[in-house]
């Protein structure tokens, strides 16, 4: 797995995919784990994530060339891509959540070789911070989630879910009262 790079890096390499495999490989390389969760924790059942992925790399591949950095960054424009095959996915199967936010959290936080004393740690704080992500709707969780984990800017967001970025921040100011609601009472 290698690291999100910076936009620049990324455009240059969508731009470079369309001539070279390679390229398209690092970007794969770059964001897959991001593209993982992101989807696992919209679809939150581990059997059908990785087919969802895979449609999701195979519709960039293939539509590589309509990306157009003076639009948005490539990482805006794959996971809009990705944003919405998970809608149509969700459309299309109306399924009901199969696991927990602590199991997405155990994969995305917690290192095998943790030691016992701090996993205890961040098992209980990780608890407290479940519990009031719970209590969010789904469209503050995603707001949360694409901020916090993933680093997108409300501009970026906004794209995202094609919502104004007006109503990104409000949501996000909304949702960040309501986390520190719960942890004051």
């Amino acid at each position: 797995m290698e690291i999100i790079q910076d936009n620049d890096y990324c455009n240059a390499l969508a731009e470079e995919s369309l001539i070279d495999k390679e390229a398209f490989s690092k970007l794969y390389n770059i964001f897959f784990d991001a593209i993982y969760n992101f989807v696992f924790y919209r679809i939150r059942n581990i059997d059908l994530v990785d087919d969802v992925v895979s449609e999701i790399f195979l519709k960039v591949y293939s539509n590589i060339n309509d990306f157009d950095k003076d639009k948005s960054s490539f990482k805006t424009w794959l996971f809009t891509i990705t944003n919405n095959a998970v809608i149509d996915y969700m459309r299309h199967y109306h399924r009901n959540r199969t696991v927990s936010w602590s199991d997405y959290f155990d994969t995305l936080l917690l290192d095998k070789d943790n030691q016992p004393d701090i996993k205890l740690v961040i098992d209980e704080e990780k608890k407290q911070l479940l519990s009031a992500i719970d209590k969010l709707n789904e469209t503050e969780q995603q707001v949360i989630q694409l901020k916090y984990w993933f680093g997108f800017s409300y501009k970026e967001i906004s794209e995202i879910l094609h919502l104004t970025y007006a109503n990104i921040r409000v949501i996000h100011f909304r949702a960040i009262k309501k986390l520190k609601q719960y942890f004051e009472a």
